[in-house]
């Protein structure tokens, strides 16, 4: 273990990552301890609700900005990021104010999603929260606030335990307790972000958007469509299983779902915040990167294969003692999909390397395969067959669909490095 540790790259890797995770490990520790006191409070078909409201949630909010939020680091001048903020804002209420129309006219029933009304209009309430969120987000990121970013972080997660502990002894059920819990968790959250931002709401109405709008267009017109392609791709196998099966069987998947993506959710992303820059490093002296590539699935490769194989081989027995009897099928579930989520954890973070290289066209082209890919395979097993062949046909193509783009990012790599590095020796 101490050879291991004393590798270079994977020193560097633990020690530039170190820096930016510590955030993400307390959130997940405060969800991990909370969630076998949660899971013996609610049942799976609540659970499978709050999945399918997570799921809309998450689509909702990568679209209702129209992704000029990524935009606010790139802003020059306080006026200039003035005004981008204020047309955010703008954007989120307008967009806001459409998904009451359509939920006035009931036009969200007709997705047989199997959700109350009341659930509908919370998500409204949750987009404008979560978006003004991820606006203020951004905001701390330019302003270099990273402890303040960390500190949101763990508030959501101890606001979420908190209140959902406690909505579970109410007798009222007007809505769904974690539903609630998850808006409840948000609120101290905008206040925070509010207090910070608050130059946004000023002169709102004599916001002058044209020109800074057509400044950052590409967001929108580029970022915007693979974006929320790789939203709706991620939340497809939600939807599927809520039609087709069950909201009980929607909530075990996404109880095992979330568990297994835990060490991407505490390594993978702070990995990739660091592997992103020492490409885009490695690509602008014109030097190679196809080692880094490896070097970097080396390191996930050692740290995710004992965790994903333990999972594999004690699903079951894991969950049964953590969540209870009652998340049997969860265990059973986490089985079969550990090694998807092994593919997953380790190619992730490398995908950055097809921005650095400027193929950014390869993440909305596999996104439509993905999209196609889960929808057909997971539809086709379930309906004809059963939940147990649907999950397993999603893993086989899931897997199948990294090791193909994994294949054209070496090849990317390798073409890169034939024109550019050879001509600047």
């Amino acid at each position: 273990m101490k050879r291991f540790l004393n590798i270079p790259f994977i020193q560097s890797y633990f020690k530039d990552a170190g820096v930016l995770t510590i955030g993400n490990v307390i959130g997940m520790l405060i969800t991990l301890a909370g969630y076998p006191i949660i899971t013996r409070l609610y049942t799976d078909v609540e659970f499978g609700e709050f999945s399918v409201y997570q799921s809309i949630f998450i689509i909702l909010i990568s679209i209702s900005s129209l992704h000029y939020n990524k935009a606010i680091v790139l802003t020059k001048g306080r006026k200039e990021l003035n005004q981008l903020i204020r047309l955010i804002l703008a954007l989120t209420l307008t967009f806001c104010v459409l998904l009451c129309i359509l939920n006035l006219f009931n036009i969200p029933q007709y997705f047989d999603l199997k959700l109350s009304t009341s659930i509908y209009w919370a998500i409204i309430i949750a987009v404008f929260l979560g978006t003004y969120h991820q606006m203020a987000h951004w905001f701390f990121i330019k302003k270099s606030q990273f402890k303040l970013i960390a500190i949101l972080k763990v508030t959501e997660r101890l606001s979420f335990q908190a209140t959902a502990i406690a909505y579970s002894f109410l007798q009222w059920r007007f809505l769904n307790p974690l539903v609630l819990a998850g808006i409840s968790s948000q609120a101290p959250i905008f206040f925070i972000s509010l207090a910070k931002t608050r130059f946004a709401w000023q002169s709102l109405f004599q916001l002058k958007a044209k020109a800074i709008a057509k400044k950052y267009k590409y967001f929108p017109m580029y970022s915007l469509p693979s974006g929320l392609v790789e939203r709706v791709s991620s939340q497809v196998p939600i939807f599927i299983i809520s039609i087709l099966a069950s909201q009980a069987a929607t909530g075990q998947f996404s109880l095992a779902y979330k568990i297994l993506s835990v060490p991407e959710a505490v390594i993978g992303v702070s990995i990739a915040n660091i592997f992103y820059k020492k490409v885009g490093e490695l690509t602008s002296k014109n030097q190679p990167i196809i080692q880094e590539i490896k070097n970097c699935w080396k390191l996930l490769a050692l740290i995710g294969f004992p965790v994903f194989t333990i999972c594999l081989f004690l699903g079951p027995f894991i969950f049964n003692i953590l969540f209870g009897n009652e998340w049997k099928t969860a265990g059973e579930i986490t089985s079969i999909i550990s090694p998807m989520l092994f593919f997953m954890f380790m190619s992730t973070p490398t995908s950055g390397a097809m921005a650095a290289l400027n193929k950014q066209y390869y993440g909305l082209i596999f996104g439509s395969l993905l999209l196609v890919t889960r929808t057909s395979l997971l539809y086709f097993g379930i309906s004809y067959y059963d939940l147990t062949t649907g999950i397993y046909l999603l893993t086989i193509g899931e897997i199948l669909n990294i090791l193909l783009y994994n294949y054209f990012l070496l090849k990317e790599a390798k073409k890169w490095e034939r024109t550019h590095v050879q001509k600047s020796a």
